[in-house]
């Protein structure tokens, strides 16, 4: 049996951003919302961002050089507007800080502001919400509240809403984690210079093992899972990460003979090193029964934790006495997201279905226009009635561990009550999805197809060419027309581009030092960001300004014995965020700024590098300002951290040399 589902039916319902019931949802609280102004007051404490965190005792205070002045929210995508709210700041604390007059309301139309609406807020009382309805519904990137006059030289607002019907988006429907990330607090935190190491158990019954037919543990740790322990034995770990790289699920099969009848105990060691003020613990025991049903034992308030210095003896055993141990506080929940520090993608292990994708075309076949949209046809073959009704949705973009590198490009997706899979006979089932290709979409857009809901999915397999299945979905490529640019071994107007770096120097030209890239003056202009994403790479190169000096995250210096592991992954993250530039602009020259901070780890274990200037007297004390963030500091001038500091540099240079995008690397800039 072959069913279809008609494009013709989906086509609203497959346009990115898809309108949810709730028209009067704040969306300037979105995680895809960003806030900015023209101008603040110079307080660090005052800016857009504080606007939008629907906190009443903080707000936005803009600068004093005068009128207008502008709070905007900008989206990722279009999103539809039906209503702007804004409430002043009553308790502003800043000085010559006066009401709102005249202002107005505009949305981004083709690169051009747009008034949709005015009005005059004078008189007004201070903690009066001032609504602005517009006259109809306005699709748009980005809305701004306008401000032409004032009683005083500055104006403050608590809070700007913004106000329009939810988007469904892609990852609403990926499966998500059933644990939280946990923690417990010392009884006596002090400041330290070594890691604060946190100690974890979780007990659990089994009457029979023998009718688990599979286990999986799902782990990862901020900053360091020194190991998990199933019944005392060793089953997980995984090395630190430092410079706000993001985690990714450390997934293992446990062998059946581990699990006892009785009572079974998982135990974790898990250490703080201080890097950003990050800490958890993220785990899933998956128990896979022989009679179908499943089995999470997940981190939560259930787990009990150490909140003493050091472990007592056979605390990783059954039968321990945990009366002294404490319940684990939930300090976060890990997101479906691709980027930012707590997100952590799901892998969806041992599915309870799977389906075989026979057929996956794209219309048009070639690249497709950026801003267009792209017709997903995806045949499914199923070989029993699926038992859930899932969404079917293809994501764009790819995930990152870097927390200051965002590929997210949203995609589109089929609700679940519209593909009633639940529905679907043994045989094949085919699905229709037009895809928004956004603006900024690199050449060859990375796509994951899912059929998920939160609580799990079904398990996608194919032997289609150009497509790989795994946990996360199935992935394929979407090409994209960008225009002709340039290749690697473009004309430069010098020597042509070949293997390895270009030449890039410093020469004077008329009394003035001019870098030069293959024999080339090139102006010393660049972008310097610490966040980057497609839509930036496109957005600055569109000015002309080919050099870019993104941030990279992680270290040259990673903690001692994790070398092997560490930088595979950390180049691989860094051959990540270049190729990306390169796949919106092939012109692009990187310039990559680097930490030059060691992993905290290195410190610990050198404690006369750590809080000592130049001249080797110990440095201001932030650690009693700072427990957390600031108890390891390194000093620059120890021969152990330039030795260390040359090795990971040659280690990384000796990658980047290798990589089809060396001759567009300019250098490093290297800080702390």
């Amino acid at each position: 049996m072959h069913r279809t589902l008609l494009a013709f039916i989906l086509l609203a319902l497959t346009c990115l951003p898809v309108a949810g019931q709730d028209a009067s949802t704040n969306l300037a609280t979105t995680e895809w919302a960003i806030p900015s102004a023209v101008s603040s007051a110079p307080e660090m404490t005052y800016t857009a961002p504080k606007a939008t965190d629907g906190k009443p005792d903080t707000g936005w205070v803009s600068s004093d050089e005068g009128y207008p002045q502008w709070l905007r929210v900008e989206g990722r995508f279009a999103f539809e507007i039906r209503e702007v709210a804004f409430r002043q700041f009553p308790g502003c604390p800043v000085e010559g800080v006066g009401g709102i007059g005249r202002y107005a309301v505009e949305a981004l139309q083709d690169g051009q502001w747009e008034r949709l609406a005015s009005g005059d807020a004078t008189g007004k009382p201070a903690d009066a919400v001032v609504r602005v309805p517009l006259p109809k519904p306005v699709t748009t990137r980005a809305i701004r509240l306008v401000i032409e006059s004032g009683a005083a030289r500055r104006v403050a607002v608590t809070e700007f809403q913004v106000l329009g019907p939810k988007p469904i988006l892609p990852w609403d429907y990926a499966p998500a984690w059933t644990g939280r990330l946990i923690w417990v607090q010392p009884t006596l935190p002090l400041p330290s210079r070594q890691p604060n190491r946190r100690y974890f158990r979780r007990a659990f019954n089994l009457e029979d093992p023998g009718s688990v037919r599979e286990a999986w543990l799902l782990a990862c740790a901020f900053d360091r899972l020194n190991a998990l322990w199933l019944n005392n034995r060793q089953v997980l770990r995984d090395i630190s990460y430092n410079g706000s790289m993001c985690r990714r699920a450390n997934v293992v099969k446990i062998p059946l003979d581990l699990l006892a009848q009785g009572e079974n105990v998982l135990a974790a060691s898990v250490d703080d090193l201080y890097d950003h003020g990050s800490h958890g613990l993220l785990a899933e025991l998956v128990l896979l029964h022989k009679d179908g049903t499943r089995q999470v034992i997940a981190t939560d308030s259930s787990w009990k934790g150490h909140p003493f210095q050091g472990a007592p003896p056979a605390w990783r055993k059954p039968g321990f006495n945990e009366a002294a141990w404490v319940a684990c506080s939930p300090i976060a929940t890990p997101g479906v997201g691709w980027h930012w520090l707590y997100h952590v993608p799901y892998p969806m292990v041992a599915p309870r279905e799977r389906l075989r994708v026979t057929e996956l075309s794209l219309d048009p076949a070639g690249p497709v226009r950026p801003g267009a949209k792209v017709r997903c046809r995806v045949t499914f073959e199923c070989k029993t009635r699926p038992l859930a009704d899932y969404a079917v949705a293809v994501r764009l973009g790819q995930p990152s561990e870097s927390a200051r590198h965002d590929y997210e490009l949203f995609g589109a997706v089929l609700p679940p009550a519209v593909v009633k899979t639940s529905a679907w006979a043994p045989g094949r089932h085919t699905v229709t999805l037009d895809v928004p290709i956004p603006e900024e979409a690199p050449r060859n857009t990375p796509a994951t197809l899912l059929v998920s809901l939160p609580t799990g999915g079904a398990g996608l397999e194919t032997a289609l060419p150009g497509c790989r299945a795994d946990e996360f979905g199935l992935h394929f490529t979407i090409p994209v027309a960008r225009g002709a640019g340039s290749q690697l071994a473009s004309q430069t107007g010098g020597r042509a581009e070949g293997p390895g770096f270009s030449e890039n120097v410093i020469r004077t030209v008329r009394g003035t030092p001019m870098l030069h890239i293959n024999g080339q003056p090139t102006a010393p202009i660049l972008w310097g960001y610490w966040y980057g994403n497609y839509r930036r790479y496109a957005d600055y190169s569109a000015t002309g300004v080919k050099i870019h000096r993104p941030l990279l995250s992680g270290s040259a210096i990673c903690a001692p014995g994790e070398e092997e592991e560490y930088y595979p992954r950390w180049f691989a993250e860094v051959d990540r965020m270049i190729q990306a530039a390169l796949d919106v602009d092939p012109e692009i020259r990187v310039l990559p700024a680097l930490w030059m901070d060691p992993n905290p780890q290195v410190l610990f274990d050198n404690p006369a590098d750590q809080m000592v200037s130049g001249r080797g007297q110990v440095a201001i004390l932030r650690t009693h300002t700072f427990p957390d963030a600031c108890q390891v500091r390194p000093t620059f001038m120890s021969h152990e951290w330039r030795r260390l500091g040359a090795e990971g540099l040659r280690r990384l240079v000796e990658h980047m040399k290798k990589q089809p995008y060396a001759p567009r690397v300019v250098g490093l800039c290297l800080f702390a």
